[in-house]
């Protein structure tokens, strides 16, 4: 994928995406400022502003990090935490409440797979919580499958073709 791509959401409507580095980071703290709800998913993003920041910090320089933005605004972010000695990465999504439904996180997921693909990652993982009915739908229809269970959440995983 290239630095910026564009992409049409379920109603046809622009998403651009682009590879984000440290320069994103006062967009993704003014994101998650007012993310709601928060936190949204198994403590993240943090509800402390500090630590807040440090976690947008670490994904910046530890991931590879993906941001949709319509109409100049930043609407949606995900990343991929790599494991060199596995092969794998963990992949996060969280996409802004006022542009869920609408194709968002669906996109993200497809072009952050595809960023893994390109850096030789063979299989991609995450945690959902077992009552975020969207989330799991999202992630199946992807192609993610259950591989554990827990008690307030599951593991998925995807292998990725052509890593």
């Amino acid at each position: 994928m290239e630095n910026r791509v564009t992409s049409l959401d379920k109603h046809g409507m622009p998403v651009e995406l682009c590879v984000a580095d440290a320069s994103a980071l006062p967009e993704l703290l003014d994101m998650y400022a007012c993310f709601d709800p928060k936190p949204a998913s198994q403590g993240l993003p943090p509800l402390n502003p500090a630590a807040c920041r440090s976690w947008v910090v670490f994904l910046l320089e530890n991931g590879v990090n993906l941001c949709a933005h319509r109409d100049n605004r930043l609407i949606g972010h995900a990343a991929i935490l790599i494991d060199p000695a596995k092969g794998d990465a963990e992949f996060l999504i969280f996409v802004h409440q006022d542009f869920r439904s609408q194709g968002i996180g669906t996109i993200l997921t497809r072009h952050t797979l595809d960023l893994a693909r390109s850096r030789g990652i063979g299989c991609v993982w995450l945690t959902v919580e077992t009552v975020n009915f969207h989330a799991v739908r999202l992630y199946r229809n992807i192609g993610f499958r259950f591989c554990d269970a827990f008690d307030c959440e599951r593991l998925m995983r995807i292998e990725i073709e052509g890593a």
